[in-house]
């Protein structure tokens, strides 16, 4: 939401508050709630106010001068590609968190709408960690078409710890399609685009804590892969889970991960 009128960043900034939601950017949105950055290699640079920075580079990863600010978080994001070479540098360098892109990249504006998710990123990182020892190092947010609270709750499953919403909160606030692009017109008030922001969050806080109800849990982060079933043939290689009426998962990819390939 970086590019959107200050209406509209007046209105998400008020909503995020409202909820206890954090806001993912490069600039910080009006109000309150907590901000993880983008600095975004060659176009801006860390501002202290942030709560943490995300590090992201479009060209492709390749290893940096990576400089904590004193007393915040510093993150790193990668795409499937890019993480047999991201994820041992993030643990070397004591990163906190690793934003995952299933998306063509995060860099270009609504990238979700650029092409389909690529949901093997969650797959081949926590495969990653697992081999070198590390699950548990590193924080790991998903970004790259979520849309409901079903979709966090399996993501949460799956090992993210938390979930990041791009175009359903576009739609929410008001937002067209158009191809690849999200418009937004002057039809509505701020008073209703900050009602619609915090209610979809609301619901889809609520949807994930019915996912955990229903496997018989009380918490939504207590939620593990022997949770989900798949029923594709294709999304039970994607994600790694196995499909419906078996035990196992698929073996993984020739090469140990795809991100290997």
């Amino acid at each position: 939401f970086d590019d959107v009128s200050s209406e509209l960043k007046s209105a998400l900034g008020q909503a995020l508050a409202k909820t206890g939601s954090g806001y993912v950017g490069r600039a910080a949105l009006p109000g309150d709630a907590p901000w993880l950055q983008l600095v975004v290699a060659g176009q801006n640079e860390a501002d202290p106010a942030a709560g943490g920075h995300i590090h992201l580079l479009p060209a492709g990863f390749k290893p940096f001068d990576a400089k904590r600010v004193a007393g915040k978080l510093m993150g790193l994001a990668a795409r499937s590609f890019e993480l047999e070479s991201a994820i041992p540098f993030a643990l070397d360098k004591g990163f906190d968190l690793l934003l995952l892109d299933a998306t063509p990249g995060l860099a270009r504006p609504w990238s979700e709408l650029a092409a389909a998710p690529d949901f093997t990123v969650m797959r081949d990182a926590i495969r990653i960690l697992r081999r070198l020892n590390r699950e548990e190092d590193v924080e790991l947010l998903f970004f790259g078409g979520a849309r409901s609270g079903t979709d966090g709750a399996k993501l949460l499953s799956l090992g993210a710890n938390a979930a990041v919403i791009g175009v359903s909160m576009a739609l929410a606030l008001g937002g067209e399609i158009i191809g690849q692009d999200i418009r937004f017109y002057g039809d509505r008030g701020e008073a209703d685009r900050v009602d619609a922001a915090a209610c979809l969050l609301q619901a889809l806080s609520a949807e994930a804590s019915i996912m955990a109800r229903c496997t018989g849990k009380t918490d939504v982060h207590n939620l593990e892969p022997e949770d989900l079933r798949a029923i594709t043939i294709p999304t039970a290689e994607a994600i790694g889970v196995p499909l419906a009426g078996v035990r196992k998962p698929p073996p993984p990819p020739a090469g140990g991960s795809r991100a290997a390939e």
